[in-house]
């Protein structure tokens, strides 16, 4: 699969307002705390004040799952504040790596990450805060899955002792769950299998052609690979954890940007919640929209028939849910006792949504 970058005309333009009495508030001065202590958020925006010109945010984003956040682009009619507070400059790129690099270089202000990236990237003091949550595994959507060929013997996790796994990248989301899976099989993730990188759209034809013996699927490859037929499921992300969810990947902002501003990310985080209630209200409608804007390049009778994630209302991100996993990332050995974190230091607070029941 094959997906296109969409980049804005709009020039970055950096707005710095004086504030006055009678004039506009600027960006800066709507999110200045009233009481010593409170804390700065999207609830002291006033979002009909916007600025003289919007700001450019320029955002490094996944190939898969990001569907709501390309909306902002391919259906901008469905927005508010695209065009007024920011405008969106987007650029794929594969890998979490990748993206941090860019962050890390200065070229990137809003990336896409998945949980484990993010949360070894804040260990590091990478100034990054998570502002939105695209997607989780929870039991109401796809599950990521590790697949085997028929006929392999591999049916369960039981059966993974000196196998060869298919996984994205070290300290990706799929890394954690080959590693929970060895290591609830009682194996050793370092000694008894071996992980092999791959980007998911290579990962069907490794395990075909036998470079791998289990590989791990996403949507919309996990479809296709069953549409060809062959294959057995092995276990799940959530069977792998044995958490009740899971969160997957998160929207996340720089921190020097998030404070420089403040209005220009509540703005996209209300355009987002409005492109993510229209995307699950119309899912087939809004994947044809991306196929024509050219996000999507794979037949679209297999991408419409994939399944999709549970996409958390509003973008809500539960902290508890993300402590869970941080846990989970020590006890099995992607991320170092050390390097441990809570997950109220990774959220943007004032700033993400959280779930209201």
């Amino acid at each position: 699969m094959k997906v296109l970058g969409r980049r804005s005309s709009a020039v970055l333009v950096i707005i710095v307002l004086a504030a006055s009495a009678v004039g506009t508030p600027s960006e800066t001065s709507a999110t200045s705390p009233t009481d010593p202590g409170e804390p700065a958020g999207c609830d002291l925006i006033d979002l009909t004040a916007a600025p003289d010109e919007p700001v450019t945010i320029r955002v490094a984003h996944g190939f898969v799952v990001d569907e709501p956040l390309w909306l902002i682009e391919a259906k901008p009619e469905l927005t508010t504040h695209r065009g007024v507070w920011y405008e969106t400059e987007f650029t794929p790129m594969r890998a979490n790596e990748d993206r941090f690099t860019a962050f890390q270089a200065g070229e990137a202000d809003m990336i896409t990450a998945s949980a484990p990236a993010l949360i070894k990237a804040v260990a590091q003091e990478i100034p990054v805060k998570a502002i939105l949550l695209e997607i989780r595994e929870a039991p109401d959507g796809f599950q990521t899955t590790f697949i085997a060929l028929e006929g392999s013997g591999i049916t369960s996790m039981d059966d993974l002792e000196g196998k060869k796994i298919g996984i994205v990248d070290f300290g990706s989301s799929t890394d954690y769950w080959a590693r929970a899976a060895l290591t609830q099989a009682g194996l050793d993730p370092e000694r008894d299998a071996q992980l092999v990188v791959l980007p998911f759209p290579a990962q069907e034809e490794a395990l075909r052609s036998g470079l791998v013996d289990v590989a791990v699927m996403v949507e919309p490859f996990y479809t296709a690979a069953h549409s060809a037929g062959g294959v057995v499921d092995v276990f799940t992300s959530l069977e792998a954890t044995g958490l009740e969810q899971e969160p997957v990947q998160f929207i996340n902002v720089g921190e020097a940007f998030l404070e420089e501003h403040p209005g220009a990310v509540c703005a996209l985080i209300e355009d987002f919640q409005s492109t993510l209630e229209w995307y699950t209200d119309n899912i087939d409608e809004a994947r044809q929209v991306l196929v024509d804007a050219g996000f999507i390049q794979i037949p679209v009778e297999v991408y419409q028939a994939s399944q999709d994630y549970s996409r958390p209302a509003e973008g809500a991100i539960d902290v508890s849910a993300l402590d869970a996993v941080i846990d989970d990332m020590v006890r099995f050995g992607v991320l170092a006792e050390d390097q441990s974190v809570e997950g109220a230091d990774i959220v943007a607070e004032g700033f993400a949504p959280r779930p209201t029941d």
